[in-house]
């Protein structure tokens, strides 16, 4: 009887090994299932993403660029969710993405597959890997991604309109380029002669290009009554382009308009229930997109029921497309300064929640960011202007690289130089400051040191390039602090990301 149980217990272990889905099945099918299949919702309109894959990987073959994309990112998905961690699936994604990349190069030398929907499709996918499976801070490999999709789409033209996948692949490619550069091309050329299509992205691409000349003014425009007209002209643009998405949003299908379903109540530092602004508003949603439901008497479900109907209509587990287009609004919210400590630290941790449970890695790496905006582009657009602290005369005086009764110069003691006697320089560029004259040197922060061996006084710099080295010296130390700050002391990659956003 023993040995009959024992050998009963053997063949339901072999069968169930011999039952078990290989995780290279499991990985593509848990990937449709989370983004590509629309989320279900009382009223049949949820939404999906990556819509376009579905056919092509019909046709796709095996060891075609875009099968290979597909898998590492799948499988990729897979590996970061926290019951998936710890069986080796880290690795095996990081090598199909290795191999992906050389599939897609490949595809892109070859005149036949270059401008192919498969090609354009596998671009997309291995972009939307650096989302998914964070290895770095840095942004470039998303980058780099994002530009040889916006490449193929101008050589694919615009007869890539014609078809549902062509034009779908198409506007995630507008996604990708109006959240990172000015439109290569201009709005006309990404147009897609559908009206209702055109009004938006005439939009977008003109919310990025006014985002770049704001950067571009900010870092080299002087402080003059001609430049704040300008300045004017921004805000004025601006205000025009929030009417306009008003309309827009005006204008959206009854089941796409925002609407109050229910209140979300426990959010530290803020009244949810009168949702007097963006932040507030944005918190009260993101329950709502992190598998909140709201059940027949009115009150919000959270928990997994008991009961398979009851969990169709009260509760659905957080969807991972519903987490990756959260995901931006909370950084965005988190960023401002508007926002309270507590608001703040709640916003962070649904960010931590969609990197480590959701698994999208990226969103980990937002809520590690410090930022606070408009504050820190004050204090960006104030560093070129600082006078040098007592500290730092004092300081350079013991250097010997200030002379505070120097009168070898062409202005007077009572007729200092000012800022409408030195050549107008970008304020946050003194790195472009001249050199110092002859038989002088420059360190790593810009100071002149004096000349050795060659005769010349142990001070040679004038009053205007004393000026300019200790108003560098300040530049570089506040943009080191300021740098730190908005990183979180997270590393030199973060700093580099920083770096870029606030143009320093």
């Amino acid at each position: 009887m023993q040995d009959t149980s024992s050998s009963r217990l053997a063949m339901m272990l072999s069968t169930s090994e011999a039952l078990s889905v290989p995780i290279e099945q499991q990985a593509p099918c848990f990937f449709v299932t989370n983004f590509i299949l629309p989320s279900s919702d009382t009223r049949g309109t949820g939404t999906g993403h990556f819509d376009y894959l579905a056919p092509l990987m019909k046709t796709a073959g095996l060891d075609s660029p875009l099968s290979i994309a597909f898998q590492a990112v799948a499988m990729a998905a897979l590996a970061n969710r926290p019951n998936s961690r710890g069986r080796g699936l880290l690795p095996k994604a990081m090598g199909q993405y290795a191999k992906a990349l050389k599939a897609t190069n490949l595809a892109l030398q070859n005149p036949a597959q270059q401008k192919s929907d498969q090609t354009l499709a596998a671009i997309l996918m291995l972009g939307f890997f650096e989302t998914v499976l964070t290895q770095s801070n840095s942004a470039q490999a998303w980058y780099s991604h994002a530009d040889g999709a916006i490449q193929v789409v101008r050589m694919r033209g615009k007869k890539q309109l014609r078809t549902k996948i062509g034009r779908s692949m198409f506007l995630v490619t507008i996604n990708c380029m109006t959240a990172s550069k000015v439109p290569v091309g201009g709005a006309e050329w990404w147009c897609t002669d559908s009206p209702d299509e055109d009004f938006i992205t005439r939009l977008n691409i003109a919310v990025v290009t006014l985002r770049s000349e704001i950067h571009a003014a900010l870092a080299a425009w002087p402080r003059t009554p001609e430049y704040f007209q300008k300045v004017t002209e921004f805000i004025r643009r601006a205000r025009v382009m929030e009417k306009q998405y008003l309309q827009w949003e005006a204008l959206l299908p009854e089941h796409l308009k925002p609407k109050t379903i229910a209140w979300v109540d426990q959010i530290s530092g803020g009244d949810i229930t009168k949702a007097e602004d963006l932040i507030t508003d944005t918190i009260a949603s993101i329950p709502f997109f992190l598998g909140w439901r709201v059940g027949q008497g009115g009150d919000l479900t959270a928990g997994e029921p008991s009961n398979g109907d009851a969990r169709s209509k009260n509760f659905l587990s957080p969807s991972s497309v519903d987490a990756y287009f959260a995901m931006w609004p909370l950084f965005s919210i988190s960023a401002t300064d508007s926002i309270t400590d507590l608001q703040r630290a709640w916003v962070k941790g649904r960010l931590v929640f969609i990197g480590e449970v959701i698994g999208l890695s990226h969103a980990k790496v937002l809520s590690g960011f410090q930022l606070r905006l408009p504050s820190m582009i004050i204090r960006r657009d104030n560093m070129g202007h600082a006078a040098p602290t007592p500290e730092m005369l004092a300081a350079a005086v013991t250097r010997g690289v200030y002379a505070p009764n120097s009168h070898s110069h062409s202005h007077s003691a009572s007729n200092p130089p000012t800022n409408e006697t030195i050549t107008p320089q970008s304020p946050f560029n003194p790195a472009s400051f001249p050199s110092a004259g002859p038989g002088t040197s420059q360190n790593n922060n810009g100071a002149a040191n004096p000349a050795q061996g060659q005769g010349q006084p142990l001070y040679t710099l004038n009053p205007l390039q004393q000026r300019q080295a200790m108003q560098k010296e300040a530049y570089e130390k506040e943009r080191a602090s300021l740098l730190k700050k908005a990183s979180n002391s997270q590393g030199d990659a973060v700093e580099m990301l920083a770096a870029k956003f606030l143009a320093v």
